[in-house]
């Protein structure tokens, strides 16, 4: 796994572990299964779920703001100081390559 797909199965693990519960998944499976059969109307089951689940949104938002995705670190040397490593980092735009001495070297 990559640093980002197990810092993202850790936060859900830890935050929102019974919309990742298998029992949970199976029941809405099932009763999303009977709206698609014309069985239940979806508002009712869609704000059932939704309700709960935005307040658990609303106590997590500025916890997954601060969260922190490790470096991956490379065997190459920084081509700026040529002290530092190369690493990869996670930014809101996806990857991006640093040098392990920032912020003492801009690269």
């Amino acid at each position: 796994p990559t640093p980002l797909g197990t810092t993202v199965n850790d936060f859900l693990v830890e935050y929102f572990a019974n919309i990742i519960d298998y029992d949970f998944t199976a029941k809405m499976e099932d009763e999303l299964d009977e709206i698609a059969n014309g069985k239940r109307k979806w508002v009712p089951v869609i704000k059932d779920f939704y309700q709960p689940f935005n307040k658990q949104l609303e106590g997590v938002t500025e916890v997954a703001e601060r969260v922190q995705v490790p470096t991956e670190v490379t065997d190459e040397k920084c081509p700026q100081c040529k002290q530092g490593k190369v690493v990869i980092r996670i930014g809101k735009f996806g990857k991006f390559l640093s040098c392990s001495r920032f912020p003492d070297c801009k690269y």
